[in-house]
């Protein structure tokens, strides 16, 4: 059986900045992340994207996952994202 995790994306780890409500799901034995966002105004988790674990760290990977959370929004603002 697999160890999963759920965690911040974008702490002191990356040096990125830590975006509220923006989590990194893990599987460390099949090696896997899912960068999932907790939109707070519909109370529902936003799957943003997934990747595979090659390296130790991998700031590409958590840039995009930051970018498509800054884009979910954008478009929830405007009315043009699926929330259902």
């Amino acid at each position: 059986m697999g160890t999963e995790k759920m965690s911040f994306i974008g702490d002191r780890d990356d040096g990125g900045p830590r975006i509220q409500g923006l989590y990194e799901l893990r599987n460390e034995k099949n090696k896997w992340r899912v960068a999932v966002y907790h939109d707070q105004t519909v109370d529902k988790f936003i799957l943003l994207c997934g990747w595979g674990k090659n390296k130790q760290h991998q700031p590409a990977d958590i840039l995009h996952a930051q970018r498509m959370q800054v884009e979910y929004v954008t478009r929830r603002e405007r009315g043009d994202a699926v929330t259902d």
